[in-house]
């Protein structure tokens, strides 16, 4: 029998202080075995630190815990780590961090779980896709998600990504039963999640419908608001001082401190007018102009309650005189809005949008076919309302054409049980993996979810103990293709990173692959070009 031999063998700092790691091969020597001659390796170590590792499975858990979880830095993650007494500096961490990813990529256990789960409940799932593009140019971040039980299931960094290659990655969530399916307007989704479940209703956002309806007309809303701020000018300065008053020939005494009440009021007072002609929109409901002529007209009413009183001094007089110049100047164009947002409201009430204006009892009486109605019948109200109104006009051809275009993709959420009329659940998401890479690099941008994201989206471990028990259990070949599309993922910021440092060494290091490359294209035969045909029809 021949010797059985060390593949492997290696010193593993764990947790728990350093262990002897050796894995040995064996051969199969039964001549009638169709096996016979294969070499068969000890995988169970992989169970405890990954090849060409000296870092235990435990270790790696702990960097992962604590920096999606606790929201350390990596240099705060080190100085534990050493407290522990395993020997790491800042940048190993780092590598060991992205090795954590790369495993915590291949989990797939936790999600299974919670669709089968699903299924056994409801009969089937409702999954949700939507793509998220951190600041800058480059990728973008994919997530699907289950609604029905809040679990995100699958994640994929793509840049330029076309249907079809939304559709294939699709497919390995084929096997699950969807009821329905939710996404915003964007036709790339639309057409991948049509291909993967052709048989499932797919739900458009209602909060992306209306903001669409909405941004028709926000150009207008725009111009309201660059409007009355040329309107009001620059507003008067608050005096901190009375100027003394003396009679002639005494000298001048010293100016007195007004007020500081007084002071601070006309400040707020101040404040209140500029940020009525600055407030940006937020679609759908919230118009910036609009909302900001409004606060105006709330102000002209209270400072003219002051007049012929003691109130009524120089400032206030010149405030009065202004804010009525701008009401006055921009009235016909904020009439024109306010209707038009009465009918954007119109709208919503129509789709009972919000639902959480609804009780539950009000939800379970609606069925599509009569909001498809009440659609119907306000569209006919809106067009003879919008005749010879521009903006109204434009508002109502823009609903008129979106509801005939896909009116009954908004209406399954009535006919469907559990299912949402919007994807704010998963934009929720997105925001909560904002925050969680702010709060750990202290910074605004978000870029690093370009790399990190489509993993960091997977994390579902409810402590430490349970992470570890996730990641041991990862395939091996599972790993290494995850670990090959985080190395994908960063290349591009690698490169410009080497061409920051230096530019001529990293211009020619690339051209000199791009020479070799296609010197090794040519030494590849081509399969000859096959003869024209003869047949004719």
């Amino acid at each position: 029998m021949p010797r059985p031999t060390w593949h492997m063998s290696k010193t593993v700092q764990t947790l728990l202080g350093p262990v002897f790691v050796a894995g040995k091969t064996k051969e199969c020597v039964n001549p009638a075995c169709k096996y016979y001659g294969e070499h068969y390796y000890a995988n169970s170590v992989l169970s405890i630190s990954l090849p060409y590792s000296t870092y235990g499975l435990d270790v790696l858990a702990l960097i992962g815990w604590q920096h999606e979880k606790e929201h350390k830095q990596l240099v705060e993650i080190k100085r534990e780590l050493n407290q522990r007494k395993v020997m790491v500096n800042e940048r190993n961490v780092g590598k060991l961090y992205r090795q954590f990813l790369a495993l915590l990529g291949g989990v797939s256990e936790p999600a299974q779980k919670k669709l089968l789960e699903t299924v056994e409940k409801h009969g089937g799932v409702i999954f949700g896709l939507d793509g998220l593009e951190p600041e800058g140019s480059g990728s973008l971040l994919y997530v699907l998600y289950e609604v029905l039980s809040g679990t995100p299931v699958g994640a994929l960094q793509a840049e330029a990504v076309s249907a079809e290659e939304l559709a294939k990655w699709l497919e390995g969530y084929q096997q699950y039963p969807a009821l329905a399916t939710l996404s915003d307007g964007e036709d790339t989704l639309i057409a991948a999640m049509k291909k993967a479940w052709p048989n499932a209703p797919h739900q458009r956002c209602q909060e992306h419908f209306l903001g669409n309806l909405a941004e028709e007309v926000l150009d207008d809303d725009t111009q309201l608001r660059q409007g009355m701020r040329q309107s009001l000018g620059g507003l008067p300065k608050v005096k901190k001082n009375e100027p003394p008053i003396s009679p002639v020939g005494v000298e001048k005494e010293p100016p007195q401190p007004r007020d500081a009440e007084l002071v601070k009021m006309e400040m707020q007072l101040r404040a209140a007018i500029r940020d009525s002609v600055n407030l940006a929109s937020r679609k759908a409901f919230f118009w910036g102009g609009l909302k900001g002529y409004q606060q105006l007209e709330g102000i002209a009413e209270g400072l003219h309650q002051i007049a012929g009183t003691p109130a009524e001094n120089e400032f206030m007089q010149r405030l009065i005189l202004q804010v009525d110049r701008t009401i006055t100047q921009n009235q016909t164009l904020a009439a024109e809005l306010e209707e038009t947002h009465g009918w954007l409201l119109k709208v919503a009430t129509c789709l009972r949008y919000p639902p959480s204006s609804y009780s539950e009892a009000e939800w379970q009486k609606l069925n599509s076919q009569q909001v498809a109605d009440d659609m119907e019948d306000l569209l006919k109200q809106l067009r003879r309302e919008s005749a010879n109104k521009s903006l109204l006009s434009k508002f109502s051809h823009a609903l008129s054409k979106r509801w005939r275009d896909y009116g009954p993709e908004l209406l399954h959420c009535y006919d469907i049980s559990g299912l949402p009329p919007d994807n704010l659940q998963l934009e929720g998401f997105f925001n909560q993996l904002r925050c969680h890479q702010r709060r750990v690099s202290g910074r605004k941008s978000t870029k690093a979810l370009r790399n990190f994201g489509q993993f960091q989206a997977l994390f579902m471990a409810d402590s430490q103990t349970d992470l570890f028990e996730q990641i041991r259990h990862v395939p091996m070949e599972r790993y290494q293709e995850c670990r090959q599309r985080l190395i994908d993922s960063e290349a591009p910021r690698r490169f410009i990173h080497q061409f920051h440092r230096n530019p001529p060494k990293t211009i020619h290091r690339l051209l000199d692959r791009y020479v070799e490359r296609q010197r090794e294209l040519e030494r590849i035969p081509q399969p000859p070009n096959p003869l024209p045909s003869l047949c004719t029809t």
